[in-house]
């Protein structure tokens, strides 16, 4: 089997999805500035996080009878887009980070150090060295400074929060 790839969005084509989630249809939801930004940020406009984080604002606003989405309603609204897109992060966690135990321990302990700015562990393993390449190409890390990092920062907060690491 091979991987689908799937990209980021384009910014322009994120803030649409948020902001006009059915294409011409009227969509009663508003954002205090700056917070699509923000989203678009957390997300890097990675299109299943982006509908993960606008359905749980979605949830909260008909809750709240609230139709105006500020910063701390999304910063409340996070541990829900992390808890229902579960099958995601699960997905990512033990089957994208490696293709066999070794490597899928290795990326573990790799994303796990990224998430919490520790140092990455020993890169000398051929399991590690693997787990990083398919990181990358998976595109989960890439190069930055000289290191790597984790490229979707909602990812990294998953890993610091929910990861077994």
């Amino acid at each position: 089997m091979r991987p689908l790839a799937i990209g980021y969005l384009a910014p322009s084509d994120a803030h649409s999805l948020l902001t006009e989630p059915q294409r011409g249809e009227a969509f009663a939801l508003r954002y205090a500035e700056g917070v699509v930004a923000q989203i678009i940020a957390l997300t890097r406009g990675q299109p299943c996080l982006l509908q993960l984080v606008g359905y749980a604002l979605v949830n909260a606003a008909n809750q709240r009878k609230i139709w105006r989405v500020s910063p701390d309603m999304l910063e409340a609204a996070l541990p829900q887009a992390l808890n229902n897109g579960a099958f995601y992060f699960d997905d990512l966690w033990r089957n994208q980070v490696g293709s066999s135990p070794s490597e899928v321990a290795a990326g573990q302990a790799i994303l796990c150090a990224l998430a919490h700015g520790q140092p990455l562990p020993a890169l000398a393993t051929d399991a590690a060295q693997a787990a990083l390449r398919r990181m990358q190409r998976y595109r989960i890390i890439e190069p930055h400074n000289g290191g790597y990092v984790i490229e979707v920062p909602l990812v990294a907060r998953w890993v610091r929060e929910f990861s077994e690491g």
